[in-house]
């Protein structure tokens, strides 16, 4: 279907989810490294109409690094635990949003940044005429 329908039609939108029908607590995960899920992450959080809702944005390959990082598993585990079993675990404290920004050449990622909200609301938009 994608070599009949490349770019999004009627096709495609519907078979995207109405992020505005989430009515749960969510906890989203994006990186830059996929181009598949980069943009959906994002939309996914911006849509969610609670303030109930976390977003991480990763710096590695988004399977390993949820499921081969301690930490992530970890961290994915609170969420449950708070919210699937209704334990007390603090889980609210959790900044709401951290980003792992990439940078050019071999240097490493810059992991865990905590902004206030996403967009962040030190963002200048400028209109660019090309």
């Amino acid at each position: 279907m994608y070599r009949r329908s490349p770019v999004s039609n009627r096709f495609w939108e519907d078979k995207r989810v109405d992020m505005s029908q989430v009515k749960c607590p969510a906890f989203i995960r994006g990186l830059d490294v996929s181009s598949i899920h980069t943009i959906g992450s994002i939309r996914g959080y911006l849509e969610v109409p609670h303030s109930n809702k976390w977003i991480q944005w990763g710096s590695k390959q988004e399977w390993y690094e949820l499921y081969s990082i301690p930490e992530s598993m970890n961290e994915l585990g609170l969420f449950f635990d708070r919210y699937l079993k209704g334990k007390d675990n603090a889980w609210e404290k959790t900044p709401k949003v951290r980003w792992s920004p990439l940078q050019f050449g071999d240097r490493e990622a810059i992991d865990d940044i905590v902004l206030e909200d996403f967009p962040a609301p030190t963002t200048e938009y400028r209109r660019l005429f090309l």
